[in-house]
This record gives C-alpha cells, sequence and structure tokens, in this order.
C-alpha cells in the first residue's frame, strides 16, 4: 500500500519533473509511461552537446508544436545526458546523437530519414497512425485486447505486486552480472549479452510494459476520481456558505 501511495504521489507531481526545453517535452525515466500511455510516438535522443541536435532544434520544435495537443500522438525529446533520463537511452540502445525512434513506446523503431521539418511532418502524418493502447483498444489483436482488459480488472495493488516480484528478478540479474564482470573484462560483452537476453526474455514474458503502461493508466484514472470528490466537496462547501450568508442577510433585514 505504501509503495501505491508513493507511485500515485509521483504520478500527481510528474509535470515538475519533464520539462518543456525549448518547448518541446523532455521527458524522464520516471514520467516517461505516464506521459506515452496509450499513444504513438515520436521521439528525439539527443545530448546537449551535440551539433547535429542544435542544428535541427527548431524543425523538431515545429513538429512538436503540430502534435501538442494531440490526444493520440506525443512529439517530445530525451537529453541522454540528465541523470534522469540516461537510463532510458540505455533501455532503448542509443548509441549515436540524435537518433529518431517512433512507434509504440513498447517496440520502437528507428526513423533514418531526412530531418528537415517538411520530410518529419510528412513521414508523422503517414506514419504515427493510433495503434493497439488503452485508448485504441479496437486495434488490438484478440490476444493483446484480452490481456489488457484482464489487467485494467485487477486492483493497483496487485498491479503494482507483480511489477514489483520482476523488479525484484530484474535487480537480481543486474546484481549477477556485475559480479561476474568484475575482474574479466574479456568476457565483458559475452555476459553483457546474455544479461540483455535474459532480461529482455523476461519483460516479454511477464507483460513487464504492458503492465507498466497500465499501471500509469490506472492512477490516471484514480486522479480524475479524486478531483472529482474535490470538485463536489468544494461545491458543497461553497453551497454550504451561500445559504448561510442568504440567512444572515434575511435576519438583517426583518430587524
Amino acid at each position: 500500500m505504501i509503495k501505491f501511495s508513493l507511485f500515485l504521489l509521483s504520478i500527481i507531481s510528474f509535470s515538475f519533473t519533464s520539462t518543456y526545453a525549448g518547448y518541446v517535452l523532455t521527458l524522464v525515466q520516471d514520467d516517461f509511461d505516464v506521459y506515452t500511455a496509450g499513444k504513438t510516438v515520436f521521439l528525439q535522443f539527443y545530448t546537449p552537446w551535440c551539433n547535429h541536435c542544435k542544428k535541427i532544434a527548431e524543425e523538431w520544435r515545429k513538429l512538436a508544436d503540430e502534435y501538442r495537443n494531440d490526444e493520440n500522438i506525443l512529439v517530445a525529446a530525451v537529453d541522454c545526458e540528465h541523470e534522469d533520463s540516461a537510463v532510458l537511452c540505455d533501455d532503448f540502445g542509443i548509441e549515436g546523437y540524435p537518433t529518431f525512434k517512433y512507434g509504440d513506446p513498447t517496440d520502437l523503431r528507428e526513423y533514418e530519414g531526412d530531418r528537415s521539418y517538411r520530410a518529419l511532418s510528412k513521414f508523422a502524418k503517414e506514419n504515427l497512425k493510433p495503434s493497439c493502447s488503452i485508448n485504441a483498444i479496437h486495434l488490438c489483436s484478440k490476444g493483446k485486447k484480452e490481456l489488457i482488459e484482464k489487467f485494467m480488472s485487477m486492483s493497483m495493488e496487485d498491479l503494482m505486486k507483480i511489477i514489483d516480484r520482476v523488479d525484484e528478478e530484474l535487480e537480481g540479474l543486474e546484481d549477477e552480472v556485475e559480479d561476474k564482470i568484475d575482474g574479466i573484462g574479456e568476457k565483458y560483452e559475452e555476459i553483457m549479452g546474455k544479461y540483455v537476453e535474459e532480461t529482455t526474455a523476461l519483460k516479454k514474458e511477464t507483460k513487464y510494459d504492458v503492465l507498466k503502461t497500465l499501471r500509469a493508466a490506472k492512477a490516471f484514472e484514480e486522479i480524475k476520481e479524486m478531483e472529482k470528490e474535490i470538485g463536489s466537496e468544494d461545491h458543497s462547501e461553497d453551497d454550504s456558505e451561500d445559504g448561510s450568508e442568504d440567512y444572515d442577510s434575511e435576519d438583517y433585514d426583518s430587524e
């Protein structure tokens, strides 16, 4: 319950984590799932010192403006030098800058086309289509739809238990790798290759990415319910205050 509360708190405050660098939403690890949940994305992975990144900054800003209010598509960026997003760049296998990836946030593909605004915009219009997601479940295969419905029917606490269990296994694999690579530099690539293979298999087997996306979506649902309750309470208080003022006024007039 404590972990769930902390997660919900992080979701409520996510707007203070990611920033709009040059009017482009810059994602960090903690809120990546929140912003990308149910959306098709187009992401630029960059570093502040990258000259090529600086040259296309204006082109990317124009594209981000084009989709700023789109409910199904997100155009954003990830700063690979920022301490809160470097892990994302590692997870997505980013080796050079800028790197562009698009599609389902859990299965991104690389864009290698022209970097002018015209080319980027044309590509986005042709390829950034709504795909299977919580917001477009009708586009999902029968198996994926059943999986989403199954997880969505679970409570947030049960989802957190599953995710926590997988996180523990992933941490165990990471600790095992760190122990093995100490002092054996020549076997580093072999060990890391096995580690990536095992963690990828574990995430696929447990539907880890789907679980995290659904966790973010369910958190938003609970926040909306909280906002409704707060709004209802405020409205009741206003009505109560209005009534007492009317009473005082009538009492004053009668005198």
